[in-house]
């Protein structure tokens, strides 16, 4: 699941991969730090990047109106990732 939540602290939105509970709390951050990583490196994501872990999902942080869809598509690959792997 996708999802996106107003983060008080910083004041900007977050949009993020909810991984799957199935999943171990630990090996669920484990996994969201490796495909933060990972996923960095690859051509269609050099304005994606993951800047921290929240609740073990895997999160960015966007400006309101800052090309969404880009962003959107880049989760669902990482989403193609997680079910490819599991």
């Amino acid at each position: 699941m996708i999802w996106q939540k107003f983060d008080s602290i910083s004041g900007e939105f977050l949009i993020g991969i909810e991984l799957p509970k199935s999943i171990e709390k630990d090996q669920r951050l484990l996994l969201a730090y490796n495909l933060g990583w990972a996923l960095g490196g690859y051509s269609y994501k050099p304005m994606v990047r993951f800047t921290r872990i929240f609740k073990g999902d895997l999160v960015k942080k966007i400006k309101v109106h800052s090309e969404p869809l880009k962003t959107f598509n880049a989760l669902f690959k990482c989403l193609t990732y997680l079910l490819k792997k599991y």
